[in-house]
């Protein structure tokens, strides 16, 4: 399983997270992590919108890193993507 975007330098917060799917996948947790950030969400999608309050909390010059756990529809683990990482431009 791999991050897709976002990753490198951007210009601003991202609104969405997203992830090659893992076929029989029930669902997928997503971490994010950065200065002042830790937010965690379970979604049945390969991607995920970032909520209006957590992008708020993002900071320039900020570098921030994801991964994604998928899960069988029984309720165990199949994959952990390796942690991609984004930076927003000061």
């Amino acid at each position: 399983m791999e991050g897709i975007a976002p990753v490198g330098q951007l210009a601003e917060a991202p609104v969405v997270l997203e992830w090659k799917p893992v076929g029989v996948a029930g669902d997928y947790t997503v971490t994010l992590t950065g200065p002042g950030l830790a937010w965690s969400e379970r979604t049945a999608s390969p991607r995920i919108e970032i909520p209006p309050d957590i992008r708020a909390r993002m900071v320039r010059g900020g570098e921030y890193r994801w991964k994604v756990k998928a899960f069988a529809r029984q309720g165990g683990l199949l994959a952990v993507s390796a942690e991609a990482a984004f930076r927003i431009a000061e």
